[in-house]
């Protein structure tokens, strides 16, 4: 029944989807950004331990963004990795974060703010998102290591806003909210399961392994805050701002994890 409803919520979108933009208008304007920056990560997970952990870690982004008067179609990627510290003695904590979406939104109203255009979109999306720990304690005679995951792909519902103070100088602020997600999460009874065996063989195996999610069964949320200025007449300046939080029950409470980012970026954008 759940894998209905799911399928049935995909079809919805993506007609709706293909009705919009057989409305899009001819005119438009296209990017391709690149950059660089940090998180930081605040994770408490609960099969590896109940102690949080954290840590300032490297961040990359890319993107492409089409946007025409009343639409803007947005894929974006991002990937973070580096080491966590714990409050756990004598363990290593290596961190690994991604994340591929697509996302498409429709002006649906407009106004003005101190005499500068303010409008804002309501969309769409589609995203799979990927966090894995490494959990490592070295010992001379018994090293011992576990792994951690979260992996979703999921649709969500998108609200948008623009505020234009120039011809190419705008700040956004976007928030996501995934509506229906497929989740995979360790199992309880660490190697003794062999589901988390298969993805120690193969990380990949997790994505295809969860069950569905709906939005009100755990608190998953995206925002940003966007400033993009030109640098010349190809390229723009582009700083954000990102906060996501993540939480899971699954597949027990007792081994309930909880995340939460703060992502500072800063890189350009080329105009197409």
């Amino acid at each position: 029944m759940k894998l209905r409803v799911a399928a049935a919520c995909i079809v919805l979108f993506v007609f709706a989807g293909t009705a919009l933009c057989q409305n899009i208008e001819t005119t438009s304007t296209s990017s391709l950004g690149a950059s660089l920056g940090v998180t930081d990560f605040h994770e408490k997970d609960k099969y590896l331990s109940h102690l949080p952990f954290r840590g300032i870690i490297f961040a990359s982004g890319i993107s492409y963004q089409l946007a025409t008067e009343s639409s803007r179609h947005r894929i974006d990627g991002f990937f973070s990795s580096g080491n966590l510290n714990t409050d756990v003695p004598s363990r290593d904590l290596t961190q690994y974060v991604g994340s591929l979406s697509y996302s498409f939104v429709h002006a649906i109203a407009s106004s003005e703010l101190a005499g500068h255009p303010l409008e804002f979109f309501l969309g769409g999306g589609v995203s799979s998102f990927v966090a894995n720990t490494d959990f490592v304690a070295p010992d001379e005679w018994n090293p011992y290591y576990d792994q951690s995951w979260y992996w979703s792909h999921s649709l969500n519902l998108i609200l948008r806003s623009d505020y234009r103070v120039g011809e190419r100088s705008s700040i956004a602020v976007e928030c996501s909210m995934p509506m229906v997600r497929f989740v995979s999460r360790p199992d309880n009874g660490h190697w003794l399961s062999s589901k988390n065996g298969e993805v120690s063989d193969n990380f990949l195996n997790a994505a295809g392994q969860g069950k569905i999610e709906y939005a009100w069964e755990n608190l998953v949320l995206l925002t940003s805050v966007e400033y993009r200025t030109p640098l010349s007449e190809q390229v723009d300046f582009r700083g954000s701002y990102q906060f996501g939080y993540v939480s899971s029950d699954k597949p027990h409470p007792e081994i309930s994890m909880g995340m939460y980012m703060n992502r500072l970026l800063v890189g350009i954008d080329l105009q197409l």
